[in-house]
């Protein structure tokens, strides 16, 4: 008898659930951000020669039911947590998530600063309720960016590109990247973009050996690449 009984309790509780989680969205629009709190975000000018503006796609998706038209929805600058200047981004607090999408990007925008080049500032950015959509699940209503103007080893730097592509990362060997590839920003790049980009890197580092005036690393030793081809 015990059995059924835990049995029913199982299915009751299932349920309940069920019709929380369709309570709670339906009739509401909610906004947040694709990516957690957890994740915050680092961006360089350093990587992005000659640019004094940067558009970022900050990803935003809708919880519901799509709708049939654009849904107006708002974010708001941190101020009291951000250390960056208002000359450094801008970041409209009326945003539009447009019609038929699932999944958008916000309207963003980081500028270039003197100041970038001596240190990296925090920008803080929440996802508010607005008339339209309100914020979503807390861990993802909020985004956290740090900008600069300084080298350092950039996200898509990762164990594949240090195993296959650009070995083992220092700041020399990413200038030098850079001043060949004419980006430091790898990361939307596909396969084959990345390879012809390394491979050229590549072949110019080994122009340099073959003519008596290799590139050097801080250690004094040749530079290379592990990239085969």
């Amino acid at each position: 008898m015990k059995k059924y009984i835990y049995i029913l309790f199982l299915v009751l509780a299932i349920t309940g659930c069920e019709k929380e989680e369709m309570e709670t969205y339906v009739g509401f629009n909610y906004v947040q951000f694709v990516d957690s709190y957890a994740d915050s975000t680092t961006l360089s000018f350093f990587f992005y020669p000659g640019q004094t503006e940067l558009k970022y796609p900050l990803g935003v998706k809708l919880l519901g039911v799509m709708q049939g038209e654009d849904v107006h929805y708002k974010l708001r600058v941190v101020k009291e947590e951000t250390t960056a200047s208002l000359d450094m981004y801008d970041i409209p607090e009326s945003q539009v998530l447009h019609a038929g999408n699932v999944t958008d990007n916000a309207d963003i925008l980081f500028k270039k600063s003197g100041e970038l080049d001596m240190k990296a500032f925090r920008i803080v950015i929440d996802v508010v309720d607005s008339d339209e959509a309100l914020a979503g699940e807390t861990l993802y209503c909020r985004k956290v960016f740090w900008i600069s103007n300084m080298i350092a080893q950039p996200e898509w730097w990762d164990a594949d590109i240090v195993k296959s592509f650009l070995g083992t990362y220092s700041d020399e060997k990413f200038e030098e990247f850079i001043k060949i590839a004419g980006t430091g920003d790898l990361s939307g790049k596909s396969p084959d973009e990345k390879r012809a980009l390394v491979l050229k890197f590549k072949y110019y580092l080994q122009k340099r050996i073959d003519d008596g005036d290799p590139v050097k690393e801080l250690d004094g030793s040749n530079m290379t690449v592990p990239i085969l081809g």
